[in-house]
This record gives C-alpha cells, structure tokens and sequence, in this order.
C-alpha cells in the first residue's frame, strides 16, 4: 500500500507528505496495521483515528460537465489524509 503512494499527491491534514510516507514505508506498516487490525478486531474505528481521519482540507468545487453557470455541474473536492 504505502510503496505504491504517488508522491505528486498532495499533503492532506495527516501533514505527513506521499513522499515521506513511501520512503518510510518499512516504520510505517507495523503502526498502520497495528491501528486497522485493532479496528477490524473491534468492529470500529478508534475513536481518535476517526476524528482524525474525518478531517479535511481545502473543499473546493470542481467543474464537471454542461454551463459552468449552474451549480449542479460541480463536485465538491477536499484532500484527506493519504493513510485512508
């Protein structure tokens, strides 16, 4: 998972950047699978890793098709963090 990370993808509120994450990848496995076995095993999510993972950045409309005039021709996009 961490390995094949794009590192063009941009920093989410996790503030740890693709790059970082896919160079440190061998650090950060135990930890991830540490923290989603236990919510497999439990049937929920942690609750400071929810909160945590519910965050994010930098909503913004992004056009898709027809009149760029109506409203109903935008998706909303925000970056979460990369680990989710």
């Amino acid at each position: 998972m961490l390995l094949g990370l794009s590192i063009k993808k941009s920093t989410g509120p996790g503030v740890i950047s693709p790059h970082v994450l896919k160079e440190a990848a061998l650090e950060f496995c135990p930890i991830l699978t540490y923290i989603f076995n236990r919510s497999l095993s439990s049937n929920e999510v942690l609750p400071r890793t929810y909160n945590d993972w519910r965050l994010a950045n930098n909503i913004f409309a992004l056009h898709k098709k027809g009149a760029a005039t109506s409203t109903e021709n935008y998706r909303p996009i925000s970056l979460t963090s990369v680990v989710t």
